[in-house]
């Protein structure tokens, strides 16, 4: 793949990682690099785990990731999916 030079091609990117999310990860900051994370099949678990957080530690700061595996790719790509704002 060519390297991005343009907002178009980026959400072009994004959208073709989307396509090929496996699992969720939910991932909680908890100091410097330190994460609590859990791992879902379905994004809707992965929300629920999200606004659970949310709901026990309104300042907690924690995001939702889709796990791509892309077929361009040996290994897999976080894309951020959610964090607390609908789209």
């Amino acid at each position: 793949m060519e390297n991005i030079t343009n907002f178009k091609e980026l959400a072009e990117y994004e959208s073709y990682l989307k396509h090929y999310i496996k699992s969720y990860c939910v991932a909680e900051f908890n100091g410097f690099g330190k994460y609590n994370k859990m791992y879902f099949k379905e994004f809707d678990n992965a929300k629920k785990s999200f606004d659970a957080i949310k709901f026990y530690r309104p300042k907690a700061r924690v995001l939702v990731y889709g796990m791509s595996k892309p077929p361009h790719k040996e290994n897999i790509v976080s894309v951020p999916l959610y964090w607390g704002e609908d789209k």
